[in-house]
């Protein structure tokens, strides 16, 4: 239909995925911008994930900042409705609304040139 327009509806589950990864990366600059591990892990006990678990998954192995991003607490501390509230939009969600408005039809009437 148009260029970059999924065609149907089986497109969602890629969009899908292409939103698990966009926060999945945005999990992991997030942990970036904390620099230290005690500042990560006192950023999660910040977001009420209990101080075990945090200690646990950030200095329980030597996990780099991509591995570190999906673990169950960096999925507690900022959780799809974190993200939501953070103003991130998902993909899935515009193509539907997009999906649902009704066609915009162009049809321009020939223009006139006047010969003087």
């Amino acid at each position: 239909m148009g260029f970059f327009h999924p065609v149907d509806r089986a497109a969602l589950y890629d969009l899908d995925r292409i939103d698990a990864h966009i926060r999945r990366r945005l999990r992991a600059i997030v942990f970036q911008q904390k620099k230290r591990r005690r500042h990560i892990v006192n950023w999660l006990r910040s977001r009420r994930v209990p101080a075990v678990q945090a200690r646990g998954d950030v200095y329980g192995e030597h996990r780099s900042l991509w591995a570190l991003s999906i673990t169950p607490s960096a999925h507690k501390a900022m959780s799809t409705y974190w993200f939501d509230r953070q103003g991130l939009e998902h993909l899935a969600r515009l193509w539907r609304r997009w999906a649902a408005r009704p066609p915009e039809v162009i049809a321009p009437t020939q223009l006139e040139l006047t010969l003087g």
